[in-house]
């Protein structure tokens, strides 16, 4: 593959080095926090709680997959294809608990009613995001890192960050008003 864009910093480490070709742009993207997500019936407070409950997680998650599997037993682990499906089995009690990332988790939890008894009850930690190059572009992966450097100097990059995170914040409110709106046509 040419690259990746959103991978952790130590994603060779955390890949078992699956992906040799690939190099990190040397320049953070950005912390994301993993966080877990329990329903509002689960009286859950603290991470020494979840032992023994069932875990879904997106699946090309390798840290959450390190932690998890250091953590939990393996029949308790459920890695699906979204984390709107993990989510949605959350929501049908099909699972205990969601691990994601909170700020995309609370993007999703916000879209849809169903999704209201869900809470986050812990970050579990932040984690630097990189891009990836092939190595037979190394060179650029140098003016790269220089570009994005330059561009957090001239806050030209925060801007940019900033202005997205609006966009779907916004965005997951336009969703969770037309919702709301569907549910109260549909109850009328």
């Amino acid at each position: 593959m040419d690259g990746e864009l959103h991978r952790v910093y130590d994603f060779h480490e955390v890949s078992a080095h699956k992906y040799p070709n690939l190099i990190r742009i040397e320049s953070q993207l950005m912390v994301v926090s993993l966080a877990i997500f329990v329903s509002n019936e689960l009286q859950i407070n603290s991470i020494d709680q979840l032992y023994g409950l069932s875990v879904a997680y997106q699946a090309g998650r390798k840290n959450v997959s390190t932690l998890l599997r250091n953590q939990y037993p393996e029949k308790n682990i459920l890695a699906v294809t979204t984390d709107d499906q993990a989510f949605n089995m959350l929501a049908t009690g099909r699972v205990d608990v969601v691990i994601s990332e909170s700020f995309l988790g609370k993007i999703i939890t916000s879209q849809k009613t169903k999704f209201k008894n869900v809470r986050e009850i812990h970050t579990v930690k932040g984690i630097s995001i990189y891009a990836y190059i092939n190595i037979k572009h190394a060179a650029l992966a140098t003016r790269i890192a220089a570009t994005l450097d330059d561009m957090k100097k001239d806050s030209s990059f925060q801007r940019i960050t900033k202005d997205t995170e609006q966009k779907l914040l916004q965005s997951a409110g336009s969703l969770t008003q037309e919702t709301k709106q569907d549910t109260k046509a549909n109850t009328h």
